[in-house]
Order: structure tokens, then C-alpha cells, then sequence
């Protein structure tokens, strides 16, 4: 059997289609657990395309949280072409969205997977660009007269909170979580917009 040729079109399908079909497997086995070959069968490839796309399965997870990042901005963009700018409202659906939608791998990752995963590519455990992307999208994206003059990196430093709050949710007092992210998100709104 000759090997697949992917065209630029369909390479990138099926790398989507990897990532989605990787992510939802590591949801429901975690990392250590999710093989290779899983992955492959349940797209329909050859365990060597696999890796034609990808040199481990450690790049294949940095690649699935660039991903994922890329969705969370388009879904961004989307929003502020839907509306031409960002209003407060807008926003607040944006951060929710980003607090609990399933959007964070990280969520799905221990502590052993992380050292893995920073040891053979470190890239994979900052988000600082992309948290500073996001943040300098969103104001961007407000109309000055209704925003505060805000700096853009306490911004990113509230989208890493939320980051991290859905990494380690578990760590903290379930019972009163959705109440503690009002207030971050509140707190985060009345940074940015100017009051009324």
C-alpha cells in the first residue's frame, strides 16, 4: 500500500482532526494512557503518518495546546466581528467561555505529566504570549472612551488566573468556586471598563 500524500488542505484537516480526537482522548485517559496508535485509529491513519505530522507525542500535545489557543482567539475575533468592538457584556461571555468552556489541557494534565512535558518541550508550560495576545485583543478591541487607561499585563495576568483556576479547580473549595470566578471576572471588568 503507497503511503498517504497529504495536500496543504487536507494535511491540515487531518492534523485538525488529530488534535480534536487526541484532546478528547487525553480528557478520558489522561497522557500516560493515551497512546499513539489510539490516536491514529480513531482518525484513521497509519501509525507512521503519525508520526510524518509530528516527532513525539509530546510535540503532538504542544501542537493540540496551540490549538486549542488558536481556537480560543478565533472564537475572540469572533466575537468582536460579531459586535465591532468589545462591550462589557461581550467580554463577560468571552471570560466565561474561557473559565468553563473545555477549552484548558491543562485540566487533563497531573503534575508528572507537566515535568514531562516541560523537560521535552518547554514551550508547552508558558502562555505568556499568548496571554499578552489575548489581552492587547481585548483592549484593542474596547472602545477607548469606555475603558480605563489599563496596562495590558494585569490583563494576561487575569487570563493566567483563570488558566490556572481550571487546571486546579480540584484544589480548591468546590462549594463556593462559581461564586470565587464571579468575583475574578467582576474584578477583571471593573478593571477594564470605566464605571457608569
Amino acid at each position: 500500500m503507497s503511503p498517504i500524500i497529504f495536500k496543504n488542505e487536507s494535511r491540515e484537516r487531518a492534523k485538525n482532526t488529530m488534535y480534536e480526537n487526541g484532546y478528547n482522548l487525553i480528557k478520558k485517559h489522561g497522557i500516560k494512557k493515551t497512546l499513539v496508535e489510539d490516536i491514529t485509529k480513531v482518525t484513521g491513519i497509519a501509525k507512521g503518518t503519525f508520526y510524518n505530522f509530528f516527532e513525539s507525542k509530546e510535540m503532538f500535545i504542544y501542537e493540540i495546546i496551540v490549538y486549542k489557543r488558536k481556537c480560543i482567539k478565533d472564537m475572540l475575533n469572533e466575537i468582536i466581528l460579531k459586535n465591532g468592538k468589545l462591550d462589557k457584556e461581550s467580554l463577560k461571555k468571552f471570560i466565561d467561555y474561557l473559565t468553563y468552556g473545555d477549552n484548558n489541557i491543562y485540566t487533563y494534565l497531573n503534575d508528572d505529566d507537566m515535568i514531562v512535558l516541560e523537560l521535552k518541550v518547554p514551550e508547552a508550560t508558558s502562555s505568556k504570549a499568548f496571554d499578552r495576545d489575548v489581552a492587547l485583543m481585548i483592549l484593542n478591541s474596547i472602545d477607548i472612551k469606555e475603558r480605563n487607561n489599563c496596562d495590558y499585563k494585569i490583563i494576561a495576568n487575569y487570563i493566567k488566573i483563570f488558566a490556572l483556576m481550571v487546571a486546579n479547580k480540584n484544589k480548591l473549595n468546590d462549594e463556593v468556586l462559581s461564586q470565587t470566578t464571579d468575583i475574578i471576572i467582576n474584578s477583571l471588568l471593573n478593571y477594564i471598563f470605566v464605571k457608569v
